[in-house]
């Protein structure tokens, strides 16, 4: 397909990926792709905000974090 779907009502459901990719995915990588489909772009705090509640986290983790969700 040359575009992924992510379904935000009901259950999360991200289609459109390349088979056994979407299998891969953790609950933090999902939670990232959600917000970013809903908001477009983030800062890091606003990422330590939505994803860790406003705990300051070391910046290698969410760095981490998009690396991971990117592949």
């Amino acid at each position: 397909p040359d575009s992924v779907r992510i379904n935000v009502l009901g259950p999360i459901s991200i289609e459109g990926l390349p088979p056994g990719v979407g299998e891969k995915l953790g609950r933090r990588s999902t939670e990232l792709l959600v917000y970013l489909a809903l908001r477009g772009q983030a800062t890091g705090p606003e990422l330590e905000e939505a994803l860790w509640h406003g705990r300051r986290i070391d910046s290698q983790t969410r760095h981490s974090l998009v690396y991971r969700t990117r592949q």
